[in-house]
């Protein structure tokens, strides 16, 4: 048996918003998301974006949205900085390598247009700067409000 609780005061039930497990509920999490989305005035048209989700904690969503960068080309150049302040062309295996890496980076994450959900936030891409090329979005489910949209490098 369950003891019973008495209050003094009139009772108040908090409920913690669940965490979406689900596709259907993390799509509707995002189309709520981005209803509500004010880009910054910087910012470049919402369909440039790949749309990345995930949840950074119990009650927090965030968001990463990315304008993809153009691909590389071998044709366009590669050098590698040596110890001595000179440079040296790429080997083709370097170029091998870095056409690999950015392979997989433009397949970890959502294309110009598109949206994806991540199963963890630190599969969310990761851009050192950017400015509004990459925009990073952090909202609370249980107050169901943006609690920061800035531009990666800026405050």
């Amino acid at each position: 048996m369950v003891p019973a609780l008495r209050c003094a005061g009139p009772a108040l039930l908090l409920l913690a918003a669940a965490p979406p497990q689900d596709s259907a509920s993390q799509t509707r999490l995002m189309d709520r998301i981005e209803r509500m989305l004010v880009l910054p005035k910087e910012a470049q048209p919402f369909a440039r974006y790949g749309r990345n989700y995930a949840l950074a904690g119990p009650d927090t969503v965030r968001a990463v949205y990315v304008v993809p960068p153009p691909r590389s080309s071998a044709n366009t150049g590669c050098s590698v900085a040596l110890p001595d302040f000179k440079w040296r062309p790429c080997t083709a295996r370097e170029i091998a390598a870095m056409i690999k890496s950015e392979d997989e980076n433009i397949a970890s994450q959502a294309r110009a247009g598109q949206r994806r959900w991540h199963d963890k936030a630190s599969s969310l891409p990761l851009v050192d700067d950017g400015g509004c090329t990459v925009i990073m979005i952090e909202y609370s489910i249980s107050r169901d409000r943006i609690t920061s949209t800035t531009c990666n490098g800026f405050g």
